[in-house]
């Protein structure tokens, strides 16, 4: 894996963190990202997700993620 840390960072630094306080790489075969945590604290993203995209996909995809967080569109069920 390459330097993910670094584009979430970057988004995370742009647009605010969102309310995150972890951010969790969790093993997967399927591409995954998703806010977790009773207060949607956690950014959960998959390694497969990582390894298959590039850092601009990825930070679309952390960048989204964020505007869930902040917009507090938490899953709930």
């Amino acid at each position: 894996m390459r330097g993910y840390y670094k584009v979430v960072a970057r988004v995370l630094s742009n647009l605010g963190h969102g309310g995150f306080r972890r951010i969790d790489v969790v093993r997967s075969s399927k591409p995954i990202e998703a806010i977790k945590g009773i207060f949607g604290d956690r950014l959960v993203v998959s390694n497969r997700l990582l390894e298959i995209l590039d850092d601009e996909e990825l930070e679309y995809v952390v960048a989204h993620e964020v505007v869930h967080s902040k917009e507090r569109h938490l899953e709930l069920g």
